[in-house]
């Protein structure tokens, strides 16, 4: 997802909400796998086209 900057933004701000610290956010959203315990949701708005994000850990 590295060519979709807003929607990495968003995984970063949703683990640093959860009480991660700055490396330690960049470390669990480079963790997220498709087949893994925690993983990340990539969503488009229909409306505008912009990219949306959202992880769950599992």
């Amino acid at each position: 997802m590295g060519h979709l900057p807003d929607a990495v933004a968003q995984l970063h701000a949703q683990a640093e909400s959860w009480g991660f610290g700055r490396e330690d956010a960049e470390a669990f959203v480079g963790s997220l796998d498709v087949d893994g315990d925690s993983t990340a949701y990539l969503f488009r708005c229909l409306h505008c086209g912009t990219h949306l994000a959202y992880a769950d850990a599992g």
